[in-house]
């Protein structure tokens, strides 16, 4: 959902969902945001479920992306190029074969997403503060007070 909203603005404006592609890493980096899948053949083209797939594609599957790239409403997906990920080797092959995709860089789309995490963390944090002004707050919209009558002052 997050990644979503976020790659919406790089987007072409297709109604396609969006997927993420870049070439095969060398290392895969440890984001804990993102989920790389290697393509080997077709049919792991169909393996990404998420929004925050990666789908990485060797210099064998360039032609496979290629045909993707050209014919993205058969797939049913748009694809969005992951620029500048540490430890992918950016070719001119690569390039032609995603030319048609939109781009997002992989660090400004990992601070973002980190970002959204953060204030999404935030807002669970004021819920707890809601519920207790609920709890104080009568149907009226006064705020309940304290009366001395409220404890029980006999002694046992």
């Amino acid at each position: 959902m997050i990644i979503e909203s976020l790659v919406s603005k790089v987007a072409k404006g297709d109604d396609l969902p969006i997927q993420m592609v870049s070439p095969l890493v060398n290392e895969i980096p440890r984001d804990d945001l993102l989920n790389y899948i290697s393509i080997n053949d077709p049919v792991d083209l169909f393996t990404a479920r998420k929004s925050n797939d990666v789908l990485m594609f060797p210099i064998e599957q360039y032609k496979l992306l290629q045909m993707w790239n050209m014919h993205q409403d058969i797939l049913g997906k748009s694809i969005l190029i992951l620029t500048d990920i540490p430890s992918v080797d950016y070719d001119a092959e690569f390039a032609e074969a995603s030319s048609r995709g939109s781009k997002v860089a992989y660090h400004a789309l990992i601070g973002d997403l980190a970002e959204a995490s953060r204030r999404a963390e935030m807002v669970g944090d004021a819920t707890v503060l809601d519920k207790e002004q609920k709890a104080i707050t009568k149907k009226s919209g006064d705020v309940r007070r304290m009366e001395d009558t409220d404890f029980d002052q006999s002694e046992d």
